[in-house]
C-alpha cells in the first residue's frame, strides 16, 4: 500500500466514513494532482469536502425545527344530491340481522356535507419525504374497525411499519382483503365481535391509496394510503385537513379521491418556518364526472409458433 493510500484510510477512519465515503475512494486515490484553477478548488479537495458532508445527511434528525403547517378545506362547488345507500335499512341482503338492520349503509364513493359542502375522504400528501427527513418508528397504533357491515374509517393514512389493529364490532365474520401494488397482500378473516383484533402492517410505501374490500360483503370498501413519512392527511366530514411539521419551502402535494383519482397531481404550497398556510380547494361535478388515474395493467399474451 502506497503512503498516500495509508494516509487516506487513516483519515477515513478518523472521519467515521461508511460506504457513503467509499464511493469517492477512486477519485481520492487514483486522481493525479493537477494545478488548481482560479475559479475553483483542487479536484481532490472537492471530493473530500463532498464526502465529509454525506454522513451528516445520513444522520438527519427526525422532523424539522420550526416546522410549518398546511391547513385546508376541500369543498364541492356545485349543488349535490346525496348518493343512494348501498343497503337500505331492513333490506334483504347477506347477514340481514347485522347488515343494515339498525341503519342504512351509505354509499361513500362521494360524501359531501350538506351544511358546508365539505368533501370527505380526500387524500392530500407529499409523494415523497422532503430532503433530509428521517422517519422515526411510528409508535401510534391505528384502529381499522368493522361495524354494521362498514369499514371504519373509510379512508386511513398509515406510515410504513405502523401497527394497524383490524377489529370487528359485528356479530358476523368479515374478511379484510387489501389490494396493494408494492406490499404483500393481506387477506384475513376477522371473527365476530373481535375487539382484540388482527394485526396489519405495511412494509413499503405505495404511490397512491390502495383499495380494501370484504369478500363476504361485497359492498364493503375502504382505502389505505401508505407512505414512508407522516406528511399526509385525509379530509374529515367537514372537508378539513391538516399537515404539520413541514420544512420551510415550496412543496408539491398530490390530491386524490377514490371517485376521481387525481384531483391535483401537483398542488404547490409554499410554507414558511413556524407558520401556518391555509389552502381552499374547490371541485365540482365536472371534475368528478370521469376517473383520472392509473388503470389496471392489461395482461399481454404473446403467441409464438
Amino acid at each position: 500500500m502506497s503512503l498516500n493510500s495509508k494516509r487516506f484510510w487513516r483519515a477515513a477512519a478518523m472521519m467515521g466514513c461508511s460506504s457513503l465515503c467509499l464511493a469517492g475512494t477512486a477519485a481520492l486515490v487514483l486522481t493525479p494532482p493537477r494545478a488548481a484553477k482560479a475559479q475553483g478548488p483542487h479536484p481532490v479537495q472537492t471530493a473530500v469536502a463532498t464526502q465529509a458532508v454525506a454522513p451528516a445527511l445520513a444522520e438527519a434528525t427526525v422532523g424539522f425545527a420550526d416546522g410549518g403547517k398546511v391547513t385546508g378545506s376541500v369543498t364541492f362547488s356545485d349543488d349535490f344530491k346525496a348518493l343512494a345507500p348501498l343497503v337500505a335499512k331492513g333490506a334483504s341482503t347477506k347477514d340481514p340481522a347485522v347488515c343494515g338492520a339498525s341503519d342504512e349503509i351509505p354509499n361513500e364513493e362521494l360524501v359531501v356535507n350538506p351544511e358546508n359542502k365539505g368533501i370527505a375522504n380526500v387524500f392530500v400528501f407529499l409523494p415523497k419525504a422532503p430532503a433530509g427527513f428521517k422517519a422515526a418508528k411510528p409508535e401510534k397504533e391505528l384502529i381499522f374497525d368493522q361495524k354494521n357491515c362498514r369499514f371504519l374509517p373509510h379512508s386511513l393514512c398509515i406510515q410504513v411499519g405502523q401497527t394497524v389493529k383490524v377489529l370487528s364490532d359485528d356479530g358476523v365474520p368479515h374478511n379484510t382483503h387489501t389490494f396493494p401494488l408494492r406490499n404483500a397482500g393481506f387477506n384475513q378473516t376477522v371473527s365476530p365481535n373481535d375487539r382484540k383484533g388482527v394485526e396489519l402492517k405495511y412494509s413499503k410505501a405505495e404511490k397512491l391509496p390502495i383499495e380494501v374490500k370484504c369478500d363476504f360483503h361485497t359492498w364493503m370498501k375502504a382505502y389505505h394510503l401508505i407512505m414512508d413519512h407522516p406528511f399526509m392527511a385525509v379530509s374529515d366530514a367537514n372537508g378539513k385537513f391538516e399537515i404539520d411539521g413541514l420544512p420551510a419551502g415550496k412543496h408539491e402535494f398530490t390530491v386524490w379521491h377514490e371517485k376521481k383519482g387525481y384531483l391535483d397531481k401537483k398542488l404547490t404550497v409554499e410554507v414558511k418556518a413556524g407558520e401556518s398556510k391555509s389552502v381552499d380547494l374547490k371541485y365540482g361535478a365536472k371534475q368528478f364526472a370521469t376517473f383520472e388515474g392509473p388503470q389496471p395493467k392489461s395482461t399481454v399474451v404473446s403467441l409464438t409458433k
